[in-house]
Parts: C-alpha cells; structure tokens; sequence
C-alpha cells in the first residue's frame, strides 16, 4: 500500500468511528416511552432490580465493571442521602465525576418515562445493593426532588 491509500483509509476508519460515536449517543439520548407503572405500592427491591435491569444496567453493569459509566459501588452519591440520586436519575448528568478515584465523562441521560414510584424503586435497590444502605426511598422523595 502506499501512504496516500493508508491515509484514505485511515480517513475512512476514522469517519465510520465518528458515525459509531454520534449513533451510540443518539441512542444514549434517546428515552423510553412513557409506560403503566410495573411497581407495587411499597416500593420493593425487587420491583427495582427489575427496572433496574431494564433501565440501568446497560451501562453500569453489576455495579462495578463498566468502563463506560462510573462505578456504583464506593460512589458516595449511592451512599450518602438519595437526592443526588433521584436527581441524576431524573434529570441526567452532563458532567465530569470522579468516583473512587477515576474520572468518568460523557452523558447519563434523564430517565424519562419512568414514574416517582418506579424510581424510588430504582434508588432504593441500587443503595441497598449497591451502597448499604437500608431504607426506603418513598415516591414522595422523589416527588419533593423534582
């Protein structure tokens, strides 16, 4: 090959990375209809490994392996009062965080579609099982958040 046929290539690559790149935040951006809620009246932990499941772990894994969003596990924001929580749940996060250590970029979209209950559901799950913690984020938290 000669170096103007590595360099259109190159080029190439590099054009189908940027398609990858804006495709993948498209998707990020994009949120789920709106839904009946799937979450009994008290909130419990197994409603939110579910939608926990289906809403969340795509990116943030078992809570601890993704390269892509920051950890759950050891993240203050899991452990500390579950506002700063609900907040990034529903109104996302376009910031940089640093979470035991690392830098983590990029977009947590707002996670729209959900109800109150179903994301108390959520938040209670990921800091029980994620953070320690042992009470119930309730609805009305989340009401009083947003």
């Amino acid at each position: 090959m000669t170096w103007l046929s590595c360099l259109k290539a190159d080029a190439k690559q590099s054009a189908l990375a940027a398609q990858y790149a804006l495709a993948v935040l498209t998707l990020a951006a994009c949120s789920p209809p709106p839904r009946a809620s799937t979450v009994s009246s008290d909130n419990a932990p197994a409603d939110g490994a579910a939608l926990y499941e289906q809403s969340c772990a795509m990116c943030h894994f078992n809570g601890a392996d993704s390269q892509a969003a920051p950890p759950l596990i050891g993240s203050a924001m899991v452990r500390d009062h579950p506002r700063a929580l609900i907040a990034a749940i529903v109104d996302g996060m376009r910031n940089t965080s640093v979470v035991n250590g690392k830098k983590f970029g990029g977009i947590m979209p707002a996670t729209a579609g959900l109800s109150d209950a179903e994301i108390a559901a959520v938040v209670t799950f990921v800091r029980q099982r994620y953070g320690g913690a042992t009470e119930v984020t309730t609805a009305a938290e989340v009401a009083a958040t947003h």
